[in-house]
């Protein structure tokens, strides 16, 4: 029968190496992802509505160049998808992920202004996540939230929000704005 010795180096860098092995093969405590760096998007809506009574989508488009360029690729590909036809591009709300209106996450844009009926959106997980100021234009002038606990409406708030608050912060679900 054969006998192995080793020195005490050698068990030491048979440790260590073994070791490393396994931090890298074992995973950690699950988490969520964190939000991807999509840079700033834009969003064409329609009056339409869909199934789930949300806005239906007619373009999305994100940009880490900068906000004009995702507008600008989000409105070709609405007019595109359109037969040729352009639709109005009026900005109708922007989401920032942090307070006072730093950090432009989401544009959303359509043909029409705000009305009494205004638009309805789900936030894509990665951005309800991530929101904390709101503005309104071209007459949206009000929303409400919808969170994720327990998906009822709340208040109607008015827009700007430069800070949503301790409960809202980064907790939208869905949004209705409107005037």
């Amino acid at each position: 029968m054969r006998k192995f010795s080793f020195s005490r180096g050698r068990i030491a860098a048979l440790s260590l190496a073994l070791a490393s092995l396994s931090a890298v093969a074992l995973p950690g405590p699950a988490s969520a992802a964190p939000r991807s760096d999509e840079g700033s998007c834009t969003v064409v809506l329609s009056k339409d509505r869909d199934p789930q009574g949300d806005s239906k989508v007619l373009a999305k488009a994100c940009s880490t160049v900068s906000a004009a360029d995702a507008h600008a690729k989000a409105t070709a590909a609405a007019t595109r998808a359109r037969g040729g036809f352009a639709p109005a591009d009026l900005i109708l709300l922007q989401e920032y992920t942090d307070a006072d209106y730093k950090t432009l996450s989401y544009t959303f844009v359509a043909a029409d202004p705000c009305d009494s009926s205004g638009y309805t959106l789900t936030n894509y997980y990665q951005v309800g996540q991530y929101v904390s100021s709101m503005r309104g234009s071209n007459g949206c002038a009000r929303a409400v939230f919808t969170d994720y606990a327990d998906w009822t409406d709340h208040v109607i708030h008015a827009l700007p929000i430069n800070y949503l608050g301790e409960y809202w912060n980064d907790n939208v679900n869905k949004v209705h704005f409107f005037n």
